[in-house]
């Protein structure tokens, strides 16, 4: 946990030992009570979200990066210069579409649509705010007027052009993309107050969706509970 978390959110977040069932299982009971309870929803997430879709985290992992293996972009930060599209607008561009390209066909993953449901039950009385840059919230479902992408978003509302070109290339080619105006190379062409929960993002929401159906269960056969 980095400094700058501990100071802006790290002070009301509740540590677990991960090894304690009965500790793991406490929080999300109280996950799920909190979540069943609540008025409106407030979806919060980053990048764990997109890597239990497949997704390449390229801030924190460095295996995309030296793959690459480009002799000046070790990180991502180094790629996120606007210089890239003076020194080698080709590249740059390529680059952006790899990422494009990989979120586009990316498979929706069950906690988006665990998130939904848990939307839906508010009387869409909800609102999304994501650092990622993947368009899932929308191709999720989610209503595209209640959800913040704040870092924006990389998947424009039309294809590229010549894209079905680009899609046909070699798996793991890195398509470059004629920056005048904007073709990919023809086919054959070029080189182409918060509780931490121990475990991934989808299997945790699996686990606090089945507490909250049972919390809806239970009160049916009991009746609604007075606050």
């Amino acid at each position: 946990m980095n400094s700058v978390y501990w100071e802006h959110r790290g002070q009301f977040h509740t540590e677990i030992d991960p090894k304690n069932l009965r500790q793991v299982s406490d929080a999300l009971d109280e996950a799920a009570r909190a979540i069943h309870e609540a008025d409106a929803l407030l979806f919060c997430t980053g990048a764990g979200m997109g890597v239990d879709m497949g997704l390449q985290d390229f801030r924190s992992s460095k295996v995309f990066w030296e793959e690459l293996a480009h002799p000046d972009i070790k990180c991502y930060e180094d790629s996120s210069d606007n210089k890239w599209f003076d020194i080698d607008p080709e590249f740059a561009w390529g680059l952006n579409f790899h990422q494009l390209k990989a979120y586009r066909e990316a498979a929706v993953h069950e906690g988006y649509e665990i998130l939904l449901e848990l939307a839906k039950s508010k009387k869409g009385d909800y609102f999304c705010w994501t650092s990622n840059i993947d368009g899932v919230f929308q191709r999720a479902g989610f209503d595209p007027e209640r959800v913040r992408e704040n870092h924006g978003l990389v998947i424009p509302s039309a294809r590229v052009e010549a894209e079905d070109i680009a899609e046909q290339a070699k798996k793991g080619t890195l398509i470059r993309i004629n920056p005048t105006d904007f073709m990919v190379p023809k086919k054959g062409e070029g080189p182409a107050c918060s509780i931490g929960l121990p475990m991934g993002s989808v299997a945790a929401l699996k686990q606090i969706s089945k507490r909250i159906k049972l919390i809806r269960k239970s009160q049916t056969k009991s009746g609604p509970r007075h606050k």
